[in-house]
């Protein structure tokens, strides 16, 4: 005999045992929605107003599901939109369904400048915001969830990182840290969106080719650290890929080149379940946002979890 988690204690009768990570995914939803109201109307609002919509719908599906779950999510009050989310906060976790929705007014600017510029003085507030919740604090947090939550709960510190990344904010720095299977994969996935930048980049006049031989330099540089994590698991470099047609045509390069960026972030994402320690998971949510953020900047909308399969 047990009783209901909300009944009166009885001398000699356990209590039903609170849902599993009851606390995390609470603080995580009111996290998202206090983030939300502080994006609200910030500039360049090109990326916070988009950004806004991500956290709100991120909140609502893990309202749903927190629900499910037997969780009453308590309204916490609304920030003022100059005010910044406490840091004293924790994150939370998320189940890791895939939700097939995709977050409302996510088109931003046809921009396809990289996510790795520097920071300038200018940077809005809400950059730092979005790098404040993306810590290795709030990593080992992560990692301390439930295998059934901590792939969502990755996805949304992954939102962060995208975010700080598209308001011009590099963040911490990269680092490595993934199992050789899992790099291997991801991998996989970052060779090929180079060889169809390489080829794109070769067609395309000297003027015009700031754009392209950015995103090269960032691929460049994680396939350098991939292979390194790889190890003696990666398979020699082919000499051509498998590109859909049209695909050497400068014409199109944002056409190319987003769906590509968007399988680097998918590949990323798989592995997710395989995050359990601090230094996996730092190194899979730096990729997963880095990948995400640049697929955003080439035109690809990300849905409500960044590619997350259940």
């Amino acid at each position: 005999m047990r009783l209901e988690r909300d009944a009166p204690p009885i001398p000699g009768v356990p209590t039903a045992d609170p849902p599993a990570d009851a606390a995390v995914l609470q603080q995580t939803i009111s996290r998202l929605r206090s983030l939300a109201v502080a994006l609200d109307g910030a500039e360049p609002l090109a990326w916070t107003a988009p950004l806004r919509s991500l956290h709100s719908d991120q909140a609502d599906v893990l309202t749903r599901l927190a629900a499910s779950a037997g969780i009453t999510v308590t309204q916490a009050a609304s920030p003022t939109s100059t005010a910044s989310p406490s840091s004293t906060q924790t994150p939370t976790s998320t189940t890791a369904a895939s939700t097939g929705a995709t977050s409302s007014s996510l088109k931003a600017s046809g921009s396809t400048s990289t996510a790795t510029s520097s920071p300038s003085p200018t940077l809005p507030p809400s950059a730092q915001w979005e790098v404040d919740e993306f810590t290795l604090a709030r990593v080992q947090e992560v990692v301390g969830a439930t295998a059934r939550h901590r792939p969502a709960l990755l996805a949304v510190l992954a939102g962060h990182r995208a975010g700080a990344r598209l308001l011009g904010n590099p963040g911490p720095p990269a680092v490595t840290g993934l199992a050789g299977a899992d790099a291997v994969t991801v991998l996989m996935a970052v060779r090929t969106a180079i060889h169809a930048g390489e080829v794109l980049v070769a067609k395309t006049a000297f003027k015009e080719r700031s754009p392209l031989s950015s995103l090269l330099g960032v691929l460049y540089a994680e396939r350098m650290r991939l292979g390194r994590e790889a190890g003696s698991l990666a398979s020699a470099e082919q000499l051509t890929y498998a590109l859909p047609p049209g695909s050497d045509d400068p014409a199109r390069a944002k056409e190319v080149m987003a769906p590509l960026l968007v399988a680097c972030a998918r590949a990323t994402a798989s592995t997710s379940a395989r995050w359990t320690t601090p230094a996996s998971a730092t190194r899979g949510v730096q990729l997963w946002g880095d990948f995400t953020a640049l697929a955003w900047q080439w035109g690809s909308e990300p849905d409500t979890f960044l590619g997350l399969k259940q």
